[in-house]
């Protein structure tokens, strides 16, 4: 598999970021993607608690 120019490769960029590691950029296709009401709503909730 050829090593794009960033360094890592989609799936080290995918792997790392379900490992809630930091990767080289953002996954643009989990940001884009969209988010359904209850699933932002919950994130929201846990956004706010963190923020506590």
């Amino acid at each position: 598999m050829r090593r794009p120019k960033s360094g890592l490769s989609h799936r080290e960029r995918v792997h790392l970021a379900l490992e809630h590691r930091e990767t080289d950029r953002v996954l643009i296709a989990m940001v884009c993607s969209g988010i359904n009401r209850s699933g932002h709503e919950a994130l929201a909730a846990y956004s706010n608690e963190a923020k506590a």
